[in-house]
């Protein structure tokens, strides 16, 4: 479904289609069967469908966390909505820390999330609630059977099932995230032809009708090139409909999760509390914990915007010697300034946020660097495949 090139053609099994640089297509070449069109047509309907889909579910976490208050979490342990294992029967785990319990006495400010049955809507019950079982499972297997293991005491147990919860997530966008990244070193390969065509419509000089019917032409002919290329300059917003629902899924789990709120990071970081509350609490093992993990954290945040840029560089040595086809990569932005104004962003906003989501995003830039370089010596790899196959092909006269 993501993916809308052969898997022939990926491997370099397929000589004529990649000499001609043709589109790389999913069902076949030019000549396509009635019921290939309408298969593709399904797919088209089906990607529509789960897109709208995503959509509705952001659009119904936003206004549900907006307007109601059984949503709502809390930083202090037993108020607000909270994922916990039941207070009694065969599914509690006897430990008050991992079970529901409300700790004040106004019974609207406590709703624990236990079961399948909670009525919390379709985000909570069809995303959150499943990832929250995992989620409590994983802490509580990691606990070990005693209660005083060295994982329970200093909070290991959370955060490895954290980097395994993460590990998870980054497994399920691998593919739209490779997809988005292939589809701009295709972009790449033609972007002297678009700037031919575009060169072609210069409208500095022209009325604004003229340059109105101008633009229109230019847009034709591109999207013309494009669809014949089989190049997708926008692939890379299909993420937005992706990594969207997950970010809230992650965001929702480490701000209700009730171990997380009884959790303390090597004994003395409470994972729950934010790190400008922390530091500002002059506790100096805080202060000394944080600055050591922002000092590491921010470089390798900024790094992880950069690297598929970078990496694109390396894929593509030729065209940086032109200076007007300088390589932007989709993936981060149209430019660096908005690089810069995401990642300003995400470390201003993780002050304020539990410094278990900190403690989250700061592996979630570690594994983007790891998968951008598998991406890289994947498309590296069939860069090369192609560029010894047109040789032999040339050599040839073919």
């Amino acid at each position: 479904m993501f993916l809308n090139f052969s898997l022939g053609s990926f491997l370099g099994l397929s000589p004529k289609e990649s000499n001609s640089e043709k589109a790389f297509r999913l069902f076949g070449g030019e000549d396509i069967s009635p019921y290939r069109k309408y298969l593709r047509k399904g797919l088209f309907y089906l990607k529509v469908i789960i897109y709208s889909f995503s959509f509705l579910m952001i659009s119904w976490s936003f206004f549900q966390h907006m307007f109601t208050s059984y949503v709502g979490h809390s930083k202090e342990i037993g108020i607000g909505l909270e994922a916990a294992f039941p207070s009694t029967g065969p599914s509690s785990s006897g430990d008050l820390r991992y079970d529901a319990f409300p700790w004040h006495p106004n019974p609207w400010a406590y709703w624990p999330l236990t079961n399948s049955n909670g009525g919390f809507g379709p985000y909570i019950m069809w995303f959150v609630y499943p990832i929250s079982r995992l989620f409590l499972n994983l802490i509580w297997a990691l606990k070990g059977s005693d209660n005083n293991s060295p994982l329970d005491i200093y909070g290991l147990n959370v955060l490895f099932s954290i980097i395994i919860v993460l590990l998870i997530m980054k497994s399920i966008v691998f593919l739209t995230i490779f997809r988005a990244q292939y589809y701009s070193d295709l972009q790449q390969r033609h972007k002297k032809n678009l700037e031919r065509i575009k060169s072609k419509y210069n409208t500095d000089k022209l009325d604004r009708q003229e340059w109105r019917n101008s633009s229109i032409l230019r847009q034709k002919e591109i999207g013309a090139y494009c669809r014949k290329h089989g190049l997708k300059p926008y692939s890379a917003l299909e993420n937005f409909f992706i990594n969207t629902p997950i970010f809230m899924v992650v965001y929702k789990l480490m701000t209700i999760t009730k171990p997380i709120k009884h959790a303390k990071l090597f004994g003395f970081i409470p994972l729950s509390q934010s790190p400008g509350s922390l530091i500002i609490g002059f506790d100096w093992r805080h202060v000394l914990f944080f600055f050591f993990f922002f000092a590491l954290a921010i470089p390798i945040n900024l790094f992880s915007q950069r690297i598929p840029s970078i990496l694109m560089k390396r894929r593509f040595p030729a065209l940086q010697s032109d200076i007007p086809l300088k390589i932007k990569d989709v993936n981060v932005g149209s430019s660096k300034k908005l690089q810069n104004i995401i990642s300003i962003a995400l470390i201003a906003f993780s002050l304020f946020w539990s410094t278990s989501l900190a403690i989250y995003y700061f592996f979630n830039s570690l594994f983007n660097i790891f998968f951008s370089y598998i991406i890289h010596a994947i498309l590296k790899r069939r860069k090369e495949q192609d560029s010894t196959l047109n040789k032999k092909l040339k050599n040839l006269g073919i």
